[in-house]
């Protein structure tokens, strides 16, 4: 210990000013700290409720979404897929045949048809089915006048020649009254050739 010279004032002087600043300031910081933590848990609590609340919404979604999980499972079940497959197979089989290429169809027996020959019906028939829903190739029934055999065997020539119809076969042929030749002839026809 060190030696301390006594005091011999009546009262001691003490500089408490500082001492003040400081208890002030802390007083200051303390009751800052104590309005931001009220004000952080009154915040918290509000959030709480409000996040409480979207749980509960959401748990309640959740649980409305397996009831509906449960009941769509409970129909598969019951329903025949079998039958449901051949169902569909058959619509589109049939959507396929509707969906036919008529212009395409009739721009490629443009190209073949002579000058002396008129059609008069033309009748397809699907005959062979193809990949994916679409026809590998149709049967056309032709029926059409032609001026003389010239114009009938050239219209066979060309079906003949072109790479969309294959295998043309006259039918059958009739003299008319005016010299002009009707005949009837089939010919497959493939939608899917290139030109």
């Amino acid at each position: 210990m060190s030696w301390q010279a006594p005091n011999l004032a009546r009262q001691p002087f003490l500089n408490t000013q500082p001492l003040r600043r400081v208890a002030g300031a802390l007083a200051v910081a303390a009751v800052a700290l104590t309005a931001w933590n009220v004000h952080s848990y009154v915040r918290s609590g509000a959030g709480a409720a409000a996040r409480r609340a979207e749980i509960e919404q959401l748990t309640a979604e959740a649980a409305a979404a397996r009831a509906r999980l449960a009941t769509l499972e409970d129909d598969l079940a019951r329903r025949d897929l079998g039958a449901e497959n051949r169902r569909a197979e058959f619509l589109n089989a049939r959507i396929a045949q509707r969906a036919f290429g008529w212009n395409s169809l009739l721009d490629r027996l443009a190209e073949a048809m002579p000058g002396d020959v008129r059609l008069r019906t033309l009748t397809p028939r699907p005959s062979g089915g193809g990949t994916d829903g679409a026809e590998a190739s149709v049967e056309l029934v032709i029926a059409a006048e032609a001026r003389d055999d010239e114009a009938m065997l050239e219209l066979v020539d060309q079906l003949y020649a072109h790479p969309a119809f294959a295998g043309p076969n006259l039918q059958r042929e009739s003299r008319q009254r005016g010299g002009d030749i009707a005949f009837n002839l089939t010919v497959e026809y493939r939608p899917e050739a290139r030109r």
